[in-house]
Protein backbone atom coordinates (compact mmCIF):
# COMPACT_ATOMS: atom_id res chain seq x y z
CA UNK A 1 0.00 0.00 0.00
CA UNK A 2 1.48 3.31 -0.79
CA UNK A 3 1.12 6.17 1.87
CA UNK A 4 0.81 8.66 -0.88
CA UNK A 5 -2.16 6.94 -2.15
CA UNK A 6 -4.05 6.80 0.98
CA UNK A 7 -2.89 10.10 1.86
CA UNK A 8 -4.40 11.51 -1.71
CA UNK A 9 -7.34 10.04 -0.50
CA UNK A 10 -8.24 11.02 2.72
CA UNK A 11 -7.38 14.97 1.78
CA UNK A 12 -10.11 14.18 -0.63
CA UNK A 13 -12.49 12.80 1.98
CA UNK A 14 -11.49 15.68 4.37
CA UNK A 15 -12.00 17.95 1.50
CA UNK A 16 -15.68 16.76 0.45
CA UNK A 17 -16.34 16.42 3.72
CA UNK A 18 -15.89 20.33 4.73
CA UNK A 19 -17.36 21.48 1.97
CA UNK A 20 -20.58 19.97 2.50
CA UNK A 21 -20.66 20.55 6.19
CA UNK A 22 -24.14 21.91 7.14
CA UNK A 23 -21.90 23.71 10.09
CA UNK A 24 -19.81 25.41 7.72
CA UNK A 25 -22.17 26.11 4.98
CA UNK A 26 -24.19 28.59 7.58
CA UNK A 27 -23.82 32.31 6.58
CA UNK A 28 -21.16 33.28 9.77
CA UNK A 29 -19.45 30.28 9.41
CA UNK A 30 -17.81 30.47 5.72
CA UNK A 31 -15.03 32.29 6.86
CA UNK A 32 -13.81 28.95 8.99
CA UNK A 33 -14.56 27.07 6.01
CA UNK A 34 -12.71 29.05 3.78
CA UNK A 35 -9.56 28.60 6.28
CA UNK A 36 -10.39 24.18 6.65
CA UNK A 37 -9.94 24.80 2.69
CA UNK A 38 -7.07 26.51 2.21
CA UNK A 39 -5.54 23.83 5.29
CA UNK A 40 -6.35 20.82 3.46
CA UNK A 41 -5.29 22.52 0.18
CA UNK A 42 -1.49 23.24 2.01
CA UNK A 43 -1.63 19.37 3.32
CA UNK A 44 -1.99 18.06 -0.35
CA UNK A 45 1.66 19.20 -1.15
CA UNK A 46 2.87 16.54 0.89
CA UNK A 47 4.38 13.50 -0.77
CA UNK A 48 5.85 10.84 1.88
CA UNK A 49 9.36 9.61 0.88
CA UNK A 50 10.54 6.92 4.13
CA UNK A 51 11.12 6.06 7.20
CA UNK A 52 13.76 6.56 9.72
CA UNK A 53 14.53 3.45 11.01
CA UNK A 54 15.51 3.42 15.52
CA UNK A 55 18.59 2.01 17.22
CA UNK A 56 16.34 -1.29 17.10
CA UNK A 57 15.43 -1.46 13.18
CA UNK A 58 12.51 -0.73 13.54
CA UNK A 59 10.37 2.24 11.53
CA UNK A 60 10.61 5.91 13.23
CA UNK A 61 9.54 8.84 11.46
CA UNK A 62 8.53 9.78 8.48
CA UNK A 63 10.21 11.70 5.64
CA UNK A 64 7.78 13.57 3.71
CA UNK A 65 8.86 16.26 0.96
CA UNK A 66 6.76 18.64 -1.71
CA UNK A 67 4.70 17.52 -3.79
CA UNK A 68 6.75 18.23 -7.09
CA UNK A 69 9.70 18.90 -5.31
CA UNK A 70 13.19 17.52 -6.84
CA UNK A 71 14.55 16.48 -2.92
CA UNK A 72 14.25 12.35 -2.07
CA UNK A 73 15.40 10.50 0.69
CA UNK A 74 14.87 6.66 -0.79
CA UNK A 75 12.72 7.34 -3.63
CA UNK A 76 14.21 8.37 -7.21
CA UNK A 77 13.17 10.65 -9.55
CA UNK A 78 11.03 8.30 -11.21
CA UNK A 79 8.92 7.26 -8.75
CA UNK A 80 8.71 10.61 -7.43
CA UNK A 81 7.24 11.81 -10.46
CA UNK A 82 4.94 8.71 -11.00
CA UNK A 83 3.54 9.43 -7.52
CA UNK A 84 3.21 13.50 -7.86
CA UNK A 85 1.13 12.35 -11.07
CA UNK A 86 -1.02 9.82 -9.59
CA UNK A 87 -1.52 12.02 -6.24
CA UNK A 88 -2.17 15.51 -8.76
CA UNK A 89 -4.80 13.55 -10.87
CA UNK A 90 -5.99 12.24 -7.45
CA UNK A 91 -6.56 16.00 -6.21
CA UNK A 92 -8.56 17.03 -9.22
CA UNK A 93 -11.57 15.69 -7.29
CA UNK A 94 -10.99 18.66 -5.02
CA UNK A 95 -11.09 21.32 -7.87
Amino acid sequence: VNLNYIWAFLMCFCYISVDSDKYLNVQGNLEHKGKYINMLRKLTHIRFDGFMLNKDGFISNPFFYNRGGTAYYILNSDTASYIDAMTTKIYQIMN
